[in-house]
């Protein structure tokens, strides 16, 4: 009997579009973000981003570090952010990789930014990078 309630209650919500297609690709960005540090400060040196997309099930969530220093990558369209917010406990120079899932729907044919931030270890910001990013292009360096 528990069993067979338990099996309405899932295909009820499957029915009312609660769960909805859990099998389903979402997109994803995939944002490598090099910081240096040539006079001691963390420097955002470049973004590179290319987009993709993964099962919902394994896309990410927000992800945040466990302590200050650290980097921090998210995604804005129509002046909203769109990604779930994502960050790194910072470790040195060097590359760091990020994969952003969205919270909310984005708009391909859109443009948007993706805002890079270090930040120290009093949570001040001393480095911030935008860069314009287009969704078919997939591969703008440009910073503003």
């Amino acid at each position: 009997m528990k069993f067979m309630f338990i099996l309405i209650f899932v295909f009820a919500l499957m029915v009312s579009g609660c769960i909805g297609n859990i099998g389903e690709n979402v997109p994803v960005m995939y944002v490598n973000v090099t910081v240096g540090e040539p006079n001691g400060t963390m420097v955002i040196q470049e973004i590179e981003a290319h987009t993709g997309e993964m099962p919902k099930l394994t896309a990410p969530q927000e992800r945040t570090p466990n302590e200050f220093p650290a980097i921090y990558v998210n995604v804005v369209q129509d002046m909203f952010p769109r990604a779930f917010q994502t960050g790194k406990d910072y470790s040195g120079p060097g590359v760091y990789n990020f994969t952003l899932g969205f919270q909310r729907e984005i708009n391909r044919s859109v443009p948007m930014q993706i805002i890079a931030q270090a930040i120290n270890k009093t949570s001040d910001t001393v480095d911030l990078k935008v860069m314009n990013f287009n969704w078919t292009t997939a591969r703008n360096k440009t910073f503003i």
